[in-house]
């Protein structure tokens, strides 16, 4: 239920994420040989569904949230945070859905960006009935 909202929400406004992930891939390309596949770390099973979709192989994806842990009570394990140690990016959800992302800026190597794809997208308003 919660995977159908989220989905019907980034389909809504996948006008605005696809230039995004489509220049985060891009950029991540270039000045790669063709056998190296960089990793990028996702925070939830959407996104990782996403640059799945538009990446194809051309990346390593290391899905720290899997789809059957809520993202409302998910908190890294240490090994999480060591598997970070070799990302070039990481893709959130911002929008402070995730608490723990100062965590995660810790344990990356310097120059390593999180991206908030959530920073692209317009806030939905919610109001009581």
């Amino acid at each position: 239920m919660i995977m159908s909202y989220h989905y019907r929400i980034m389909n809504r406004y996948n006008n605005r994420i696809f230039p995004a992930l489509l220049s985060i891939y891009v950029f991540c390309a270039l000045g790669l040989r063709a056998e190296e596949r960089p990793i990028i770390a996702s925070l939830h099973p959407l996104i990782t569904e996403m640059v799945q979709k538009i990446s194809g192989e051309s990346f390593q994806i290391n899905e720290l949230m899997g789809p059957t842990q809520s993202p409302h009570s998910f908190d890294p394990k240490p090994q999480d945070l060591l598997s970070l140690q070799d990302v070039r990016l990481v893709l959130s959800m911002g929008k402070g859905l995730e608490s723990y992302l100062d965590r995660i800026q810790d344990n990356l190597q310097p120059g390593v960006e999180i991206f908030e794809i959530g920073k692209k997208i317009p806030s939905l308003l919610v109001s009581e009935h």
